[in-house]
């Protein structure tokens, strides 16, 4: 009777608990976003179709040590969640024991313990904890994602306007060798009589300008060499590239609407981290209330008091 009394308080004590809980779930805002088929549907390979860019990005992607970080977070995140989601199982230990004792003959004594607990999820802290951790997830997810789309645009960004001082130094030079004919018919002209030497003069000043800013924009691609090089994450290299006469770009729709910005994945993860600090005072709040935890333990030894301890042999 005693017994059956206190199985009908445990019952109504985790009522009472649960009808207090004050966990919840987030509710995010809902995006109304429209993509158009044509961004839709498009990927990075389909609006890069440079091949030596391509093959540039598939390096980063394997190489880059910012995309790599993020992956690790992932990883990371990915572990809290499966711990989160093993909280709801009872946990179980052993502590088995060896040791040597007797008088007047030694003889091994075996011990094994046995603990189990359960903790119910009755303020719902353990739920709380679970959805905080896959928000964090979700949040890591997106940030990789970000990483990941940051690095692509900055290597093609980087890429074209490689391409682009590419271009200018093929102009350059070729405008070095018109002026570089100019000077000559204008020195054949003084000889014959039909020019001065100021105007001689001010066309090698201004072919060596030329020059020089040609030099300017040499280094200019190497410099730009060398950042490529540290976004894809290799070594200092000469960039294998086409020409920029040579792009094929897909035809897009005029201006992107406003509402896209809702869709971008650092936009998604600050909502994210709101429902992580939704969760966190969820969590905060189960505090204030009492928790139950079932728990029971057991254990076997071979030990006997009359083997180990015999008064008649001292």
């Amino acid at each position: 009777m005693k017994a059956n009394r206190t199985i009908i308080l445990l019952l109504l004590a985790a009522v009472s608990l649960q009808s207090c809980a004050t966990y919840g779930k987030f509710t995010e805002p809902v995006l109304d976003v429209q993509f158009s088929d044509s961004i839709k549907s498009l990927g990075w390979r389909e609006m890069f179709r440079d091949t030596c860019l391509q093959k540039l990005i598939d390096t980063a992607l394997v190489r880059n040590s910012d995309y790599g970080i993020a992956l690790l977070r992932i990883e990371q995140a990915e572990q809290r969640l499966t711990e989160a989601r093993l909280a709801y199982l009872p946990g179980a230990s052993a502590a088995p024991e060896a040791s040597w004792s007797g008088t007047s003959s030694v003889q091994p004594v075996y011990n094994l313990g046995l603990e189990a607990s359960w903790e119910l999820d009755l303020r719902g802290e353990l739920t709380a904890r679970k959805r905080l951790a896959q928000s964090s997830l979700e949040e890591m997810r997106l940030e990789g994602q970000a990483v990941r789309t940051r690095l692509i645009c900055s290597i093609a960004q980087t890429y074209y306007s490689l391409l682009a001082l590419d271009r200018k130094v093929e102009i350059s030079e070729q405008t070095i060798v018109n002026w570089s004919k100019s000077v000559q018919v204008l020195e054949a002209l003084k000889l014959a009589g039909r020019s001065n030497d100021i105007a001689v003069l001010q066309a090698k000043a201004k072919m060596l300008n030329l020059e020089a800013s040609t030099e300017a924009l040499k280094g200019q691609v190497l410099y730009t060499e060398q950042i490529l090089c540290t976004l894809v994450g290799v070594t200092r290299r000469t960039i294998e590239r086409g020409s920029i006469l040579e792009q094929d770009f897909p035809t897009l729709e005029n201006g992107i609407p406003l509402d896209y910005i809702g869709a971008r994945p650092d936009v998604i993860a600050s909502q994210k981290r709101l429902a992580q600090a939704f969760y966190a005072t969820e969590i905060a709040n189960a505090a204030f209330f009492p928790s139950l935890r079932l728990s029971g333990s057991a254990g076997w030894t071979n030990y006997s008091g009359g083997t180990v301890f015999d008064p008649m042999a001292l």
